[in-house]
């Protein structure tokens, strides 16, 4: 490898460690939220709206879910 492709690399790398730093004290500076319902819990760092949303889309997966098994369990009895 030339000099020229080790500078190149130190400074990628440099740049790299800054940008991971730099979002870490970011990170820092934001509360985590935990938020429950009967059957999930969310924690989040982007505020109250945001985990309440995922709570949502869990519960809405678990419907899917259980329609999607009941479609497949029906499919496969009637196709006997």
């Amino acid at each position: 490898m030339t000099m020229s492709g080790v500078r190149l690399m130190a400074v990628a790398l440099a740049s790299c460690l800054l940008a991971a730093r730099a979002a870490a004290l970011h990170a820092a500076e934001r509360p985590w939220l935990e938020v429950r319902s009967p059957h999930f819990v969310a924690v989040s760092d982007v505020g109250e709206k945001s985990a309440r949303d995922a709570l949502a889309l869990a519960r809405n997966e678990g419907e899917r879910s259980l329609a999607q098994r009941t479609l497949d369990n029906y499919l496969k009895a009637t196709a006997r």
